[in-house]
This record gives structure tokens, sequence and C-alpha cells, in this order.
């Protein structure tokens, strides 16, 4: 019944038939990247998905990142937890962690963080 997205269904199949757990009191958290703003600056360029784009996402941000080989991101940090998975390519991070100790860790692509 209604509309189809057959590419869409495929990838998302659970939430075409979901498992049995699932009593609907969550709305589904989609957002492409694709519409997102790009930010460019010299070292490669990254866009986000903030509660400014999607209102449901009060706790949760997505960002997509491409950096060029040499390439640094601004300092920042978050108040909250933070994890990534490395798509392709590799890279080297620093971060602190929940203690306050510093660490600096080569990641690859297949990587969770």
């Amino acid at each position: 019944m209604g509309a189809k997205n057959s590419g869409l269904e495929a990838q998302e199949q659970k939430s075409v038939y979901p498992p049995e757990a699932d009593v609907g009191g969550q709305p589904a958290f989609k957002y492409p990247f694709a519409i997102a703003h790009r930010r460019i600056e010299s070292g490669g360029w990254t866009r986000q998905v903030t509660v400014r784009d999607f209102p449901l996402s009060k706790r949760m941000v997505g960002v997509e990142m491409r950096l060029i080989a040499g390439g640094v991101r601004e300092l920042h940090w978050h108040v909250g937890s933070e994890w990534a998975f490395m798509t392709a390519g590799s890279a080297r991070i620093a971060a602190v962690d929940q203690k306050g100790r510093a660490f600096v860790e080569d990641v690859n692509e297949g990587d969770l963080r």
C-alpha cells in the first residue's frame, strides 16, 4: 500500500518489516546528508545534521567528513560522547577520554571508534 521506494526499502528492511519488539513508538530517524549544507575548508569538507535540521534529534548529531591527505579538522569538543566509523582511507586522531586522558590513535577503513 502507498508509495514505494524499492531502493530505500532494500536498504532499510526493518523499517518496512519491523522486528516483533518494535511497538511503533519512535519515528524513523532519517535525514539525508545529501541535502545538508557542506562546509568547505582548506583541509577538506564536512556536512552535519543537527537539531536545527532535524528537531527530533535533540541528543545526537551526524557528521560526514572528507579530509585531504595531511588535512586537519579544527580543534573542537563535545559535551557528550562521540563515536566514528571510518568508511575509507586512514587518519590519525587525537582525543581526550572521559577521564581527561589524552590519546593518539591511527584508524583505518572499517574501524569503529
